[in-house]
């Protein structure tokens, strides 16, 4: 199984930028551009030569196409692969948010199900030394965005995604503050599961809630210094 991004899931992941990436131009004609990548001034090489030194362990490949086909590539990192026939949908999705205040309510109507707050499921898509040095909400789940990709790409779905996948309550995506979160609605959108939102203001909203330990901090790549907690992302 390949991870193939919709017309819309490709748009996000490149005008979002939620992860490290670099795109693998694979089509053998290159003479017109390939969509919003121009635009945002993303990082494209050829197949040939591709290393997986040009993207970090989070990051992701996306491999690029023209044809009915997905070629081979060898690495290591999670690939999606997006076709440039592919067309946009004629009923474009459009995110839906839910507010740190919601997610507060519901967490509050926990009973004995640890994996959900109230009615909603919410699943935190940040690093993991993200989690492990600012928090994460608890009855969360916690699948890293490189992860999640790559889970789906391989047809190695984990425990916890499965039951993302298949659960009958409305998932609601988290990360730092929204551009990770934003794309994983999409992804989730596109691969089929009819009640997605995304948690407007993600870990940084929810710091607000002394209850919650957690802490608010700056965007960091994962071979950076571990910033110290801030009041605003």
């Amino acid at each position: 199984m390949v991870l193939s991004l919709t017309y819309e899931g490709f748009q996000a992941f490149i005008t979002l930028d939620p992860i490290p990436h670099v795109v693998v131009d694979a089509r053998a004609d290159k003479s017109k551009s390939i969509p919003f990548v121009k635009e945002q001034n993303t990082k494209v090489v050829s197949l040939d030569s591709y290393t997986d030194e040009l993207v970090p362990e989070d990051g992701c490949v996306i491999v690029v196409t023209s044809e009915n086909s997905s070629p081979s590539i060898s690495s290591e990192r999670a690939i999606v692969y997006y076709n440039t026939l592919t067309r946009p949908s004629s009923s474009p999705f459009t995110i839906e948010f839910k507010d740190c205040s919601t997610i507060m309510s519901e967490r509050k109507s926990n009973v004995n199900d640890s994996k959900t707050v109230g009615s909603l499921v919410v699943l935190d898509v940040r690093r993991t030394d993200e989690v492990e040095n600012f928090g994460t909400l608890k009855s969360a789940y916690h699948i890293p965005l490189h992860s999640l990709l790559q889970q789906i790409g391989q047809d190695t779905l984990s425990e916890n995604l499965q039951a993302i996948l298949t659960s009958t309550r409305p998932i609601v995506l988290s990360c730092r503050t929204s551009r990770r979160a934003k794309f994983s609605t999409q992804l989730l959108h596109d691969l089929g599961v009819k009640q997605v939102f995304c948690l407007d203001k993600g870990a940084c909203g929810l710091s607000k809630f002394p209850e919650n330990e957690m802490k608010c901090y700056k965007s960091y790549e994962i071979s950076d210094a571990i910033p110290p907690p801030s009041d605003e992302p």
